[in-house]
């Protein structure tokens, strides 16, 4: 979630927040698939982690010229 705002023709301002969640997962691992018996290993994370990223920023866009139209 954010906003950006235009300060010149040239320049912009943004502020953003990012909420993210990660919840726990299994994950299953096929060891050496060749042998005759294959093992499988199971890893289980038994924990929720969260994080919170506020962003602000200041883009500015060169003068390179306008965009190359496809001429036909």
């Amino acid at each position: 979630m954010g906003t950006k705002w235009m300060i010149t023709p040239n320049s912009s301002a943004f502020v953003e927040y990012d909420y993210m969640r990660l919840d726990d997962k299994a994950v299953a691992f096929h060891v050496n698939p060749v042998l005759v018996a294959p093992a499988t290993v199971t890893i289980r994370t038994n924990q929720t982690n969260t994080l919170s990223v506020a962003k602000v920023g200041v883009n500015y866009k060169f003068g390179w010229g306008a965009p190359v139209a496809a001429k036909h």
